[in-house]
């Protein structure tokens, strides 16, 4: 699974710190999301950032249960990707959840930033992931 997505800095405010954010949500039928991370960046012309996203249900009960039965293999999995910071989802106020895939500084000049999230590494089918788009807003510290 590879979701990639470009944006010129010319569209956006100098001086200023973004953030990319992947807006998705997660069908109560979805498979082979979680099983292990993904791996998210940020890249432009000075440098690149790597971190880990992990693509679950915010509901509680239910990640508990996944958890109860598959806690081994998850942590197994895990071992392989972790790069970074690890990233959950949060939920957002119009029912979409959201994953922030990284930051970036926007200076003078206009360059090309790359944000992605892929998961490349474990080869089983997935299905049940809805996808809005990447946001990109400034960050709030």
């Amino acid at each position: 699974m590879e979701i990639e997505g470009t944006i010129q800095t010319q569209d956006l405010s100098p001086n200023i710190l973004y953030a990319a954010y992947i807006i998705i949500k997660i069908s109560d039928h979805s498979f082979g999301l979680d099983s292990i991370p993904c791996e998210t960046s940020i890249t432009n012309a000075t440098c690149s950032v790597t971190n880990t996203a992990y693509l679950c249900a915010v509901d509680e009960q239910k990640q508990q249960l996944k958890s109860l039965f598959f806690m081994n293999r998850t942590q197994m999995m895990e071992k392989l990707v972790v790069k970074g910071e690890a990233q959950r989802p949060s939920k957002r106020g119009d029912g979409w959840m959201e994953i922030e895939l990284g930051e970036f500084f926007v200076g003078e000049k206009n360059e090309g930033v790359k944000m992605s999230l892929m998961e490349v590494k474990g080869h089983q089918l997935k299905g049940g992931l809805i996808i809005e788009g990447i946001e990109v807003r400034p960050k709030c510290e």
